[in-house]
């Protein structure tokens, strides 16, 4: 092989996937002392800052990072929920109440540029461009190898830029832990199946400059069968999401759109005409009054239910979208990823300490995470309403599960204020 030799990567954990939660197990564990490798094939960090919310409980887990403070710097915060029907608001749920803490509302590539930041301030080797490509568990260890990619200038008539694996680097770990998405390589090498739990669901997502005033508040509109969510963002962006049952009512506004499809992370969304928009905004809102400019995204994406039957075995675990999906109101599958981020720290910590020749702390994190990911599904039981809740909540109590910004207690708490038990 022409160059330098290939150097092999020999480190005690392997995270696959610097997404938030990869990031964030790699931050626990090398806070345990453990340490800790993390690669992705990605470039780096994300470009489009597409939104997204921290819960109360994850706030806390930044914190005891030392993070807090660097994440509510550059997000808004969202101190209540106001619930609606199509016409007017229904309830206002202030949050920081009864142990149900405030949210903070935030872009994507802002809170994984903070912590890629942390990760090289503490000396976590972060591998962009390497793709874990193959591995083994060998009882005591794990060994395998992760391609590190390059680009390629490709094409004559119409050159493109693509990637291509170069160099291939062995690496042996004590453990690995897959975070690397709904893709997952280690799901599917690990030969798991990631089974449909839930009707898949359907919204059109739009970002957008608007010249309200951010009111930080999470508005959550529940009519016809619709699901319909704002979060705001920074600097005076909102993000919509309206869910949809009839992709094909759009399909011709799609095919008129000179912009077939917009880019993320290297996969391509089909994009909306701005008129889209309006005809939501009008219909499913009308008391929404900001204006309309600056659409920063707007496209169709398909959210689908999915869990495993089991979060890993032996030296090698999963966390995150690798192992769970689920709808895009409440931000769950992230939030619930990034407690598992810290749990599963914790169980390598004991393994690792303790000298287990079984991976039995690893076993409990798995069977606990499957239980919280049942229970947000409703698998093990429907909601149900209490005495004396309202109409609105007790129609919409299902779908409520899976749109309140919180998971285990904090989720249960919420439930409880608007007279639903999960």
């Amino acid at each position: 092989m022409k160059g330098s030799p290939v150097k092999k990567i020999e480190t005690e954990v392997l995270v696959a996937g610097a997404g938030p939660v990869g990031m964030c197990a790699a931050l626990f564990l090398d806070a345990k002392g453990i340490g800790v490798t993390v690669v992705d094939s990605a470039p780096g960090v994300g470009t489009h800052s597409y939104g997204l919310a921290l819960h109360a409980d994850t706030l806390e887990r930044l914190e005891s990072l030392g993070l807090r403070r660097k994440v509510e710097a550059r997000g808004v915060p969202v101190r209540a929920i106001r619930f609606h029907d199509r016409s007017e608001e229904v309830q206002s749920l202030p949050l920081g109440e009864d142990g149900t803490g405030a949210c903070l509302s935030i872009g994507q590539a802002e809170l994984e540029e903070i912590l890629a930041a942390a990760l090289r301030a503490r000396g976590v080797p972060l591998l962009w461009q390497h793709a874990l490509t193959d591995f083994r568990d060998e009882g005591q260890s794990v060994q395998g190898r992760v391609d590190e990619l390059e680009q390629r200038l490709i094409g004559y008539a119409s050159a493109h830029m693509d990637w291509f694996a170069g160099r291939t680097k062995p690496f042996t770990a004590r453990l690995l832990v897959g975070a690397d998405g709904h893709r997952s390589v280690t799901r599917r090498r690990l030969k798991i199946p990631f089974e449909e739990v839930g009707t898949p669901e359907t919204f059109a997502v739009f970002e957008f400059k608007s010249d309200a005033p951010p009111d930080e508040v999470l508005h959550i509109v529940m009519e016809r069968g619709h699901v319909s969510a704002h979060w705001p963002l920074p600097h005076n962006v909102c993000r919509w999401s309206f869910e949809v049952d009839d992709c094909s009512a759009l399909r011709s506004a799609r095919e008129k759109d000179r912009d077939l499809a917009q880019w993320v992370g290297g996969l391509a969304y089909p994009a909306l005409r701005e008129e889209v928009l309006g005809h939501f905004l009008d219909d499913r809102v009308p008391w929404f009054a900001g204006e309309r400019g600056n659409l920063y995204w707007r496209s169709l994406v398909r959210f689908e239910n999915r869990l495993v039957p089991r979060f890993g075995a032996g030296r090698v675990w999963l966390a995150g979208d690798a192992a769970h999906l689920t709808g895009p109101v409440g931000i769950q599958s992230m939030n619930q990823g990034i407690a598992e981020a810290g749990r599963i720290a914790a169980a390598v910590k004991e393994m690792f300490d303790d000298g287990h020749t079984e991976p039995v702390p690893l076993i409990e994190y798995g069977n606990e995470s499957l239980r919280q990911w049942r229970f947000l599904h409703g698998i093990d039981g429907p909601a149900a309403a209490a005495e004396g809740t309202g109409e609105y909540f007790k129609a919409h109590a299902a779908r409520l599960r899976r749109c309140l910004p919180a998971t285990g207690t904090g989720l249960r708490a919420l439930g409880e204020r608007v007279g639903i038990d999960f």
